[in-house]
């Protein structure tokens, strides 16, 4: 029965991005798009099939995913906390990236997260239509540049804060707030 099941649903070890060259065979990793390609399509053999790549990070290690199939329709955003299961690590001319396999599956993980911060800076997102926002933590955010530009000319005079809601890694919400009493 365990080896039917092994045959059905390989094992896929949970593995720190920054550790995966440590480890054999099908792996599962977790962390937030940081960057995301469109869909194209490749022929391979005598069939065309669709290719997207992402990059994820997780504590600031990052590695590139190339999904092949039906992992590469998966409907996901830059910003987005994800996990991915039963990948494979590859090496090629591009470097080493970690492959869909047959049984890749992508799991968007949802985390509520609300903080009031301040935004010390924002630049252009390598992502067309995002922007990376450095927040007073010392982390930075991918947001919508539509839900940024409220903001823009705030930043230009004074000082902004800011209630970040997040859900999955990405910012859904910011709300202007007044700031904290200096302490």
């Amino acid at each position: 029965m365990r080896e039917a099941t092994d045959v059905l649903w390989p094992h896929s070890i949970l593995t720190p991005v920054a550790e995966i060259h440590n480890v054999k065979g099908l792996l599962t990793v977790e962390g937030n798009i940081v960057q995301l390609s469109a869909v194209s399509r490749v022929t391979t053999g005598r069939e065309e099939v669709p290719l997207r790549h992402l990059k994820l990070e997780q504590e600031q290690a990052q590695v590139t995913l190339c999904l092949w199939r039906e992992a590469a329709v998966e409907s996901v955003e830059v910003g987005t906390k994800i996990r991915v299961t039963h990948v494979k690590l590859s090496s090629s001319a591009y470097g080493d990236q970690l492959q869909s396999t047959a049984y890749t599956e992508i799991e968007v993980i949802r985390i509520n997260e609300e903080s009031t911060v301040e935004v010390l800076g924002v630049t252009d997102s390598p992502q067309d239509g995002f922007a990376e926002l450095l927040l007073s933590t010392n982390e930075q955010v991918v947001v919508d540049k539509s839900v940024w530009e409220p903001f823009e000319e705030l930043l230009a005079k004074d000082r902004v804060f800011v209630r970040l809601m997040k859900n999955g890694g990405k910012v859904v919400k910011l709300e202007s707030v007044h700031p904290p009493p200096e302490s």
